[in-house]
């Protein structure tokens, strides 16, 4: 789950594309990272 001090940016211009690339993450926490977290946290 990525989160913001909106209305500031992030840095990222595409924070999905940063976790996807990661060397230093394995598939499972990326997923969890880009969807399973929130899924789970708001029980959807």
């Amino acid at each position: 789950m990525l989160g913001s001090d909106d209305p500031f940016p992030l840095g990222e211009e595409q924070p999905a594309r940063l976790v996807r690339g990661s060397v230093h993450l394995a598939s499972d926490q990326k997923e969890a990272v880009l969807g399973h977290n929130a899924v789970r946290f708001f029980d959807l």
